[in-house]
């Protein structure tokens, strides 16, 4: 039994001499020497712009370097020392350096929970870095940016306030519109099923309720984009642009509400012809020196509203603590 004891304690001023050998180590000169060379390598990739993931940022080699032997320091002068001497520089230093290093990737682990004001059972999950997806009860979505890494947007946004304090600019998702059916031609020079087309039609206007005028066709090649255009019988049509992510055009216009909430700028356009180049093998085709044309039927529309920039993110040198409610 003393002889185990004895093998114990053996071990344990082996270990305490390990890590007494490695503290002095990164105490020396020719540690902080290479924690500089670290640190200029961070600060030169600042200067130049040059991006690279957080954890792989030179200047991490740096604080471990320089951190452990402060840490070291503080740790055991809070079991060695008696009173007051307990406190010392190094874990006031210590202490300074945790509390001040901020966090860019504050999404994880956040729910409904963390926003006062915001609809209970809302559901939450992680979009990105610095990103959240919000859906509400109700089926109504919006995307979170946080103030840290992402510049304030120029689209509608609210700023939301969590109950750290930090600040999210919330904008309302792009809006979902239905999937038509491939056979009712998405595209108007695509062939068309009737059948196809009919059901497109319905399930249009049960996605624009309020919007009242027959359709006789859907054009929904650029949905994704958040634009959708209808044809009528007179040859008219009108395209409908998602509010989330387009500015309010000039001109004539309507808004209207889809039967998920969002909010859609409706342009009407006048049915015209145009002349337009035949092609035959890829390449424009002539009668002599003549360009061949034929008429097209189109639609023309005297505005065309600007799509929102997306949020621009920070980048890596500019980023900031989060904003914080006052």
């Amino acid at each position: 039994m003393e002889q185990d004891d004895n093998i114990a304690a053996v071990r344990r001023m082996q270990e305490r001499a390990s890590m007494k050998r490695l503290f002095e180590f990164l105490s020396g000169l020719p540690a902080t020497l290479v924690g500089g060379v670290f640190l200029a390598a961070s600060l030169a990739l600042m200067l130049l712009k040059i991006e690279v993931p957080a954890y792989l940022n030179p200047a991490w080699a740096a604080v471990l370097i320089c951190g452990y032997p402060l840490l070291y320091l503080a740790v055991r002068r809070i079991f060695v020392n008696k009173g007051m001497s307990k406190i010392s520089s190094a874990l006031l230093i210590s202490m300074a350096a945790h509390a001040d290093a901020p966090s860019f990737e504050p999404e994880f682990g956040y729910s409904s929970a963390n926003f006062p004001d915001m609809a209970e059972g809302t559901d939450i999950r992680s979009a990105g870095n610095g990103v959240l997806e919000a859906r509400a009860p109700d089926g109504s979505a919006s995307m979170m940016y946080n103030s840290a890494c992402y510049e304030e947007p120029g689209a509608a946004h609210e700023t939301v306030s969590a109950s750290d304090g930090s600040q999210w600019y919330s904008m309302a998702a792009h809006a979902e519109p239905p999937q038509p059916l491939p056979d009712g031609g998405s595209g108007y020079d695509a062939p068309r099923n009737e059948a196809a087309t009919a059901y497109n039609n319905a399930q249009f206007q049960s996605f624009m309720p309020a919007y009242e005028q027959q359709i006789t066709q859907v054009n929904a090649d650029r949905a994704q984009d958040g634009v959708m255009e209808v044809r009528h019988a007179d040859g008219s049509g009108t395209t409908f642009y998602d509010q989330a992510q387009y500015q309010a055009p000039r001109g004539e216009h309507q808004l209207y509400e889809d039967a998920k909430g969002g909010q859609w700028y409706a342009i009407p356009g006048k049915s015209a012809v145009e002349r337009v180049p035949v092609y035959e093998d890829g390449k424009p085709a002539y009668d002599g020196d003549k360009l061949r044309t034929v008429q097209q039927e189109t639609i023309r529309y005297k505005a065309v509203p600007q799509r929102h920039a997306e949020p621009s993110r920070r980048s890596q040198h500019e980023r900031t603590p989060p904003r914080r409610k006052q």
